[in-house]
């Protein structure tokens, strides 16, 4: 699974190595996908029948681009 911009999740954090305001800045005014949405997917996955494969799912917000990370 690769999700988008991914918020409320503890990456940016670590990413910006603990600077709690860089790490909340990623985020503001942004709608992101929120871990309750993968959490969805994952239960959608779960359900499928077992004749069905699921190879590959790319997740994004509605406000993301195909580009690197480039959020409106």
């Amino acid at each position: 699974m690769e999700p988008g911009l991914c918020g409320e999740t503890g990456f940016s954090l670590v990413r910006f190595k603990g600077d709690r305001e860089k790490a909340r800045a990623v985020y503001e005014n942004k709608t992101y996908i929120k871990p309750q949405d993968i959490a969805n997917i994952v239960l959608w996955i779960y359900k499928q029948p077992l004749h069905v494969n699921i190879n590959s799912i790319e997740i994004m917000p509605t406000n993301q681009t195909f580009s690197q990370l480039v959020v409106k």
